[in-house]
């Protein structure tokens, strides 16, 4: 069976209203909009970058569902996304790391220079495809290639930072 796992997906990161602490009870802890309708059967907390770290056991909460497998997209694309998705290949499980699903902002690099979103996009999907992850970008992710969605995919285990 395989699970969809949205990583970070407070309105926070999207709306510069919001940005400061992403804690409950805020504004800006609030799940983006497009997710109203959604009705995960998981949604917890976590304080550090991987979602196998968080306030539920996920590895033994997927494995009690009989979960081998799990599409992954979110904030941010090289921190908790591709953290998660490292852990999750590191526990065996089979990974999707939806590129396109995912986003991230611009770094300061150490000499002063700017590492651009889609130059730390590119080296995630490096780190990650045949190594941890099979890296998709949604133009062939199974949500938009033509094949209808797996059966018995969850409607998705909601992460957030808290």
């Amino acid at each position: 069976m395989t699970a969809l796992i949205l990583i970070d997906v407070q309105r926070g990161f999207s709306d510069a209203q919001y940005w400061g602490p992403l804690r409950p009870g805020r504004p800006g802890n609030d799940f983006m909009p497009e997710l109203d309708a959604a009705r995960p059967d998981l949604v917890f907390g976590k304080k550090v970058n991987s979602a196998f770290l968080g306030d539920v056991d996920l590895d033994a909460w997927l494995k009690t569902h009989g979960i081998t497998s799990f599409v992954l997209a979110g904030i941010q694309t090289n921190f908790c996304c591709e953290t998660t998705a490292r852990m999750g290949g590191n526990l065996g499980y089979d990974v999707t790391f939806a590129l396109d699903a995912t986003f991230t902002f611009d770094l300061p690099a150490l000499d002063g220079t700017t590492v651009t979103a889609d130059e730390l996009s590119r080296v995630t999907a490096a780190n990650l495809h045949n190594q941890f992850a099979t890296v998709r970008p949604r133009r062939k992710s199974w949500a938009n290639d033509g094949r209808s969605r797996p059966s018995g995919i969850p409607s998705c285990a909601r992460v957030r930072e808290r």
